[in-house]
């Protein structure tokens, strides 16, 4: 497990500053630009990475870390939590963490102004086994799009106001009768919302979905 590291660098790649994510094998961030704070997810340490960055240079400081809880019945995939992506709601007031290893969306409580972020609190819960992977957001609904990527299926959720998500509709991202090994992986959504696209590893092909 690789201990993880985040560097900002300025026009040319030269490099600023470089700080540790206090967790093994990052693998997604997002950033909110109005007040330069960024969100490290941390895939096998289950945990996620909240830097304030400087807002001159754009060096991240030191780490703040919150570590998730939380198993799924596949226990060589779920042993225990993996944050797999982390992203910023439109309103500005959560961050959510989409984890793997837990079959779950965490929710935490954003202060922009401060800065700050509130210890998680459970916002949605997959199917025991589905291995919830990354999310889109509709660009002008409350609605959310979670891809799973051990179930092969592609869920719709309801975005509520107190961070939380409720399931609305599920499908899967394979064809009817395929029967060979896949995993579910990136999800996309075009700027209109009326596409979304998830990728297929195995069955090596893009699921394309009309909204």
């Amino acid at each position: 497990k690789a201990a993880g590291e985040i560097a900002a660098y300025a026009p040319g790649w030269t490099r600023r500053g470089i700080v540790p994510t206090a967790g093994a094998d990052p693998c997604y961030l997002a950033i909110d630009r109005v007040s330069a704070c960024l969100a490290i997810a941390n895939y096998s340490s289950g945990s996620v990475a909240f830097c304030q960055l400087d807002r001159r240079t754009g060096v991240p400081g030191q780490p703040t870390l919150f570590r998730h809880t939380g198993s799924g019945p596949n226990h060589d995939r779920q042993d225990g939590p993996h944050a797999h992506w982390v992203g910023f709601s439109p309103d500005r007031r959560w961050l959510h963490s989409v984890d793997l290893g837990a079959d779950a969306i965490f929710a935490y409580r954003f202060d922009p102004r401060a800065r700050t972020l509130a210890q998680p609190v459970v916002a949605w819960r997959a199917p025991a086994g589905a291995g919830p992977r990354h999310l889109v957001r509709h660009p002008t609904r409350s609605i959310a799009y979670v891809v799973c990527e051990m179930s092969n299926t592609l869920i719709m959720l309801d975005a509520g106001a107190d961070g939380r998500f409720v399931t609305r509709h599920s499908v899967s991202t394979l064809p009817a009768g395929h029967s060979g090994a896949s995993q579910a992986a990136h999800i996309a959504i075009d700027r209109a919302g009326r596409r979304i696209y998830v990728s297929n590893r195995g069955h090596d092909s893009i699921a394309v979905f009309a909204l």
